[in-house]
């Protein structure tokens, strides 16, 4: 697994019952950036927002004691 990369997430959370919402299930920006809910990323190393870079994702899981990621 590369310790680089970028991850996006939906800016609601998945129901299956508000399928036709795309905000639940499409992590396009074009799509999340008009959502009330959106939180741009405004730290340069990506570790805030609906965009993270994947080091901060994984630092996040750790520090929730989910898992070790090395």
């Amino acid at each position: 697994m590369h310790k680089e990369g970028l991850a996006r997430f939906a800016t609601e959370q998945f129901k299956l019952k508000a399928f036709s919402n795309p905000f639940i299930h499409l992590t396009n920006y074009a799509i999340n950036k008009d959502n009330s809910n959106f939180t741009a990323c405004t730290d340069e190393k990506g570790e805030t927002g609906h965009k993270r870079s994947l080091e901060a994702v994984y630092k996040q899981i750790e520090s929730e004691g989910v898992v070790n990621m090395e």
